[in-house]
């Protein structure tokens, strides 16, 4: 891990990511970048993919993970803001691995959980920047943070009710280049009559395509929601421009009637053949 020289440090830092209260796919971005395995350009320069590694944002440093992540000074209105953070911000780190341990070290003042959203933001941004797609601003992601691990956290109360899930263990698959996979789940939030779905795409490398969460009027059943993340699936991996994907989900109800071809809601089944023409 670079960066870090004692085996100390590596499983303090490997427990601070696996105990975070975020998605997984948070968590992996998390450890990629820990471990210097974003394609950044500095990292795509030593294997000759891409000949010039200046950032692309500011157009003045190298893009290294630090740099793409914490230091291009085009993150700083994320930063300023925030006491510790701006103070963080004075210190020379050589790698991301340094900057997510003394992260942890100031957890008691920190919401590291935001944080590693925040990253993980700032990283699909960064890819929508590259291939030319429409991208959140950059002042606007903490606040789309904030809202994002607030539906998360609320979708792991143990009071909501949620359709039965496929409950043996299940591995991420990469899909095979140029197919993407588009990954969908439901939630109800029946304290707030509201449902949400989270959908995320991801290439063979395992990077972030497009990433999207929506909230919705609470539907008849939990199966519904589900059902509306498949479709809403459907519909972003069409507008980010997705021509070969397979679709993935964990809620069995849906996953069965959709393979069996089981008419559990006609209406719903349009919608459906609507979404995927």
């Amino acid at each position: 891990m670079p960066g870090c020289s004692t085996q100390g440090k590596i499983q303090a830092i490997w427990n601070g990511i696996w105990n975070l209260q975020v998605p997984h796919i948070v968590k992996h971005m998390i450890w990629r970048a820990t471990h210097n395995a974003l394609p950044t350009l500095c990292n795509l320069g030593r294997r000759n993919v891409v000949s010039c590694v200046r950032c692309w944002s500011c157009k003045s440093e190298s893009e290294d993970t630090v740099h793409a992540l914490w230091k291009c000074s085009s993150l700083f209105v994320l930063w300023e803001p925030d006491g510790v953070l701006k103070k963080l911000l004075r210190y020379n780190v050589s790698s991301f691995a340094d900057l997510w341990m003394m992260v942890l070290d100031n957890r008691h003042c920190l919401d590291v959980n935001l944080l590693a959203i925040i990253f993980w933001m700032i990283w699909s941004r960064r890819n929508s920047v590259r291939l030319g797609e429409a991208a959140i601003e950059i002042r606007n992601i903490r606040q789309q943070a904030r809202l994002f691990l607030q539906d998360f956290l609320e979708a792991q109360d143990p009071k909501r009710v949620c359709p039965r899930v496929i409950d043996r263990a299940i591995r991420w698959i990469p899909p095979i280049h140029p197919r993407v996979k588009v990954n969908f789940d439901g939630a109800t939030f029946n304290s707030k009559g509201s449902a949400g779905l989270g959908i995320v795409i991801q290439d063979g490398s395992g990077g972030v395509v497009g990433a999207m969460t929506e909230r919705v009027h609470l539907p008849s059943s939990p199966a519904v929601v589900e059902a509306m993340a498949c479709r809403r699936a459907l519909l972003f991996a069409q507008e980010q421009g997705c021509v070969d994907c397979s679709v993935e989900g964990d809620a069995e109800v849906i996953i069965n009637s959709i393979v069996a071809r089981e008419v559990l809601n006609r209406n719903m089944v349009r919608k459906f053949k609507m979404s995927s023409r």
